[in-house]
């Protein structure tokens, strides 16, 4: 089962819309996150005007029923067909894909390959469970491994790494729990991280962080269990107990204990979890002997190894220099990916993803082969699969003479609908080429032997084109262009929808930054409402604008270029070249695009910005505040903010601010300016406080001794006054504030 990745990456970023989870193994792949409408579009529906229409105001005489009439026209036409008839008889007492399973394919040449990896293997079995992820990453490093002491037949304990993979979950659930303390219980955020924390699914990276950390053994050392080979009890069990856990860690955080008995409570927790999964797997091993005879009957061993020590002395560790690469047809090339709340080890390597045509996916799995190296690879693998036989063609079942219809979506469009997704991973280590062209590639599955040629698949060449979605090769395939992308700050994904952006979603990502995760990630939820906050900031602080220079501004910043769904609903290209008044106001122009208009009234904001509404309330803007002098502190640090993520300053012609442009009272530049702020979350040393479209932090030794802050105050983002205490710019270009509640 794979993470879908593919899913999760919606945006430019990439890929589709997603089931929930973001691992593979359950289903594999590539997650991508579901778009949603616009919150109105469960009202109603649109006009032609692209105006939303409410069903409640439309005339009571349209039924919109099905009509008997019609049901009858249905009948007489598909029974006018005696095709339609010899279908049904067939199809409705048969199993549908043996019925029209397309004979006519050469299915005696499949299995034939012209070029195969130098190691036979057998196949691996996954059995119940959700392990694709981790038995195809197996199943590309034992090669060298046989290779290299002349072995007959070898596997890794995929049971070992799954035993490490569910405590590291839980680690990891109990860890966003605890960073995530101020969100409401019935928020997204937390929905999402109770809906499946320890699922069997997983990606590449997150395999790779497994290995790095806890070595490997031998499948004899460390063998299958009832529970790794059907891991749906145990799953369920490990559930149930970690979503009692972060219930208790939310009330002892409400209830005013100290972080650092919280998290003593959680590493008992984890101890109950190891319990759970050495009573249901047994206990992995520390240290084993690995005792074998070679191809040529010669005996060898070795005593005393580590799993550490068995992976750095005896297996070629090919996942040091490897890289993830992903094709979604939907969205610009070239971009480097992350996900948001995705991953498995806390502090690990990060799930990271390049966007590539396929042609590329296949031009590297090509050069992998001929070096003699297995390609780890992520589809959609009920597609078109004749399990028995063991092949991957889209040629084969014939859907149009069973039922008169044929299946029109691309592959941009199935991950759109969501009629496609990553849901398996498996290796190839074959392929046929004709003049130097592949038609068909050898695939080793993790389902046994019983299908298939001994359980190795074959997928054509068009099937790759069409349901492969990723493929993991060493980064020397790559091209120089491609080496640069991996140099790229990669564009976070939110595990959800991206399209609706809250000052409570980006609130709680740019929280978890500041406490200490993806510090240098920025998702499009930010980007968008940073771009609405520099829009509002020169509408508001009465500078003169107007759409050519905010047009300008646009233009020559990298932000054009980060997100073409972005540039779509801003409009870039098509704002007008001179207008008429300062004031700009962003409208709709038709679903899911957005221009900017001077003749609307400001009450639009709310009415039909829809995605990107920013709400004006007392003067303030989300949570930027820009009603008096006393906050052009805190609106440098965002304009500041804003120029550094768009790109621009001094060489894209755009003034760069200083100091002095907001400094025209002295106390500006001082420390002691009282500001208003909200309170976001808790954190190990105080709390994130979110003033003018920044995450500051509140110390707890800034905090009075009888003051503190409520659940309903967290809960509610209750806004506060605080005096700042240190506002600059860190190294890394980011600005540090701090706050306090004590008078400076």
């Amino acid at each position: 089962m794979l993470v879908p990745i593919v899913r999760l990456l919606s945006r430019k970023h990439l890929l589709a819309t997603a089931r929930p989870n973001p691992y593979w193994g359950s289903y594999s792949g590539v997650v991508l996150p579901k778009r949603e409408m616009p919150n109105d579009c469960c009202k109603g529906m649109r006009g032609p005007n692209s105006s939303w229409v409410d069903l409640a105001d439309m005339p009571s005489s349209v039924n919109n029923s099905i009509p008997v009439d019609l049901l009858k026209t249905f009948r007489q036409s598909f029974r006018a067909n005696p095709q339609n008839l010899l279908a049904m008889n067939a199809i409705s007492n048969n199993d549908m894909a043996s019925v029209i399973l397309n004979r006519d394919l050469p299915m005696d040449t499949y299995h034939v390959y012209s070029e195969k990896l130098d190691t036979e293997t057998k196949v691996t079995n996954q059995k119940a469970s959700g392990r694709c992820w981790l038995f195809a990453a197996m199943n590309v490093l034992r090669l060298g491994l046989m290779k290299r002491y002349n072995l007959e037949e070898f596997e890794f304990s995929q049971a070992y790494l799954f035993w490490f993979d569910k405590l590291e979950k839980s680690n990891w659930f109990l860890e966003k729990i605890l960073s995530t303390l101020g969100e409401d219980l019935d928020g997204r955020l937390i929905q999402f991280l109770l809906k499946d924390p320890v699922q069997d699914g997983g990606q590449w990276d997150m395999a790779v962080n497994l290995i790095n950390k806890y070595g490997l053994v031998p499948k004899s050392v460390f063998p299958e269990s009832a529970h790794s080979g059907n891991s749906r009890q145990m799953n369920w069990l490990i559930t149930v107990k970690l979503r009692e856990f972060a219930r208790e860690l939310r009330l002892m955080n409400s209830n005013g204990v100290p972080m650092e008995e919280i998290r003593t409570a959680k590493n008992k927790m984890l101890g109950d979890i190891y319990t759970i999964l050495a009573v249901t797997m047994g206990e992995p091993p520390v240290k084993f002997d690995w005792n074998f005879r070679n191809k040529d009957k010669k005996f060898q061993s070795f005593k005393e190894l580590t799993p550490l020590v068995f992976l750095k002395e005896h297996v070629s560790n090919v996942v040091s220099n490897s890289v993830s690469l992903i094709h979604d047809p939907r969205h610009e090339y070239g971009q480097l990916y992350t996900v948001e709340h995705l991953g498995n080890v806390v502090g690990g390597q990060p799930v990271l993803y390049i966007n590539l045509p396929i042609e590329e996916l296949k031009r590297v799995a090509l050069e992998a082969l001929k070096d003699n190296n297995s390609v780890w690879f992520g589809c959609d693998v009920g597609k078109f699969c004749n399990r028995k036989g063991g092949v991957m063609d889209i040629q084969m079942f014939d859907y149009k003479s069973a039922f008169g219809v044929e299946l029109g979506l691309t592959k941009a469009d199935r991950l759109y609908y969501g009629e496609s997704m990553m849901t398996h991973a498996m290796a190839i280590n074959g392929v046929h080429l004709e003049e130097n062209v592949p038609l068909r590639w050898r695939i080793e599955n993790s389902w046994g032997e019983d299908n298939g040629e001994k359980g190795f698949y074959c997928m054509t060449d068009e099937w790759f084109t069409e349901y492969v979605y990723q493929v993991v090769v060493d980064e020397k395939y790559l091209t120089d262009e491609q080496e640069k992308i991996l140099e790229q700050e990669p564009i976070a994904l939110p595990p959800w929808v991206l399209d609706v952006i809250t000052t409570k979603s980006v609130g709680s990502s740019w929280s978890a930054r500041l406490n200490g995760t993806n510090k240098n990630c920025y998702c499009a939820a930010d980007r968008m409402r940073l771009m609405n906050t520099l829009m509002n900031y020169y509408a508001d602080m009465e500078h003169d604008v107007t759409k050519e220079s905010f047009a300008k501004l646009f233009r020559v910043s990298k932000f054009v270029q980060f997100d073409p769904k972005i540039q779509r609903i801003y409009k870039a290209s098509a704002l007008p070249p001179t207008a008429s008044t300062k004031k700009i106001t962003p409208t709709d122009q038709r679903p899911s695009f957005y221009g900017f208009k001077s003749d609307l009234h400001p009450t639009y904001y709310g009415r039909k910005l829809g995605h990107v509404q920013m709400t004006k309330l007392d003067g303030h803007y989300g949570l930027c505040t820009m009603r008096n002098g006393a906050d052009k502190l805190l609106m440098f640090t965002v304009l500041n903010e804003l120029q550094r993520l768009l790109g621009t300053g001094p060489s894209d012609g755009i003034q760069q601010s200083t100091w002095s442009d907001f400094s025209h009272r002295p106390t500006m530049c001082k420390q002691g300016v009282r500001v208003p702020g909200r309170v976001l979350n808790r954190l190990d040393t105080g709390y994130a406080i979110g003033i003018g479209g920044i995450v500051a932090e509140l110390p707890s030794s800034e905090i009075p001794p009888m003051q503190h802050f409520s659940r309903s105050d967290i809960a509610g983002r209750k806004a506060f006054y605080f005096y700042v205490k240190q506002a600059e710019f860190g190294k890394d270009g980011r600005p540090k504030v701090v706050v306090s509640l004590k008078a400076q």
